[in-house]
């Protein structure tokens, strides 16, 4: 019964943690309205609430992308799927040396509202964050 019980919290702390899915007719209209003016051709994105934040991902010639928008409509920060090519050397050394016989099951391009860039990188059972030039920023459980 306890291991039922934590694994319910560790469910629940994962949609949490990545979002709670939401009807479109819940988000702010001025998010709503940012995202249909930058992406009109758009039309199969769902939304998610992230903290005091919404995000809604879409897919595009097979690539995924998640846009995370504040209530006034402000982009917070803009993810897209990328190749591991894309990958600072540095941060691909690392995840050889921290992960052997591990396979990366994908990478995320983020741009954050400032403009700088940061990689996220899922690797077993965890996300790992990397900046622009391959540093390790953080470790996630995913």
């Amino acid at each position: 019964m306890k291991k039922i019980l934590l694994s319910l919290i560790a469910a629940l702390m994962v949609v949490f943690t990545y979002g709670q899915k939401v009807d479109a007719k819940e988000v702010p209209a001025p998010a709503t309205v940012a995202f249909a003016k930058e992406y009109p051709a758009v039309k199969n994105n769902s939304w998610s609430k992230q903290g005091e934040n919404y995000a809604t991902e879409y897919s595009s010639n097979k690539v995924k992308y998640m846009v995370t928008y504040d209530i006034h409509g402000y982009t917070v920060e803009s993810q897209n799927g990328v190749d591991q090519k894309a990958l600072p050397q540095t941060a691909v050394d690392y995840v050889r040396k921290s992960y052997p016989n591990k396979d990366i099951s994908e990478v995320a391009k983020v741009t954050m509202a400032d403009k700088s860039v940061y990689y996220k990188v899922w690797v077993d059972d965890q996300v790992v964050s990397f900046d622009k030039n391959g540093s390790m920023i953080t470790i996630e459980k995913h």
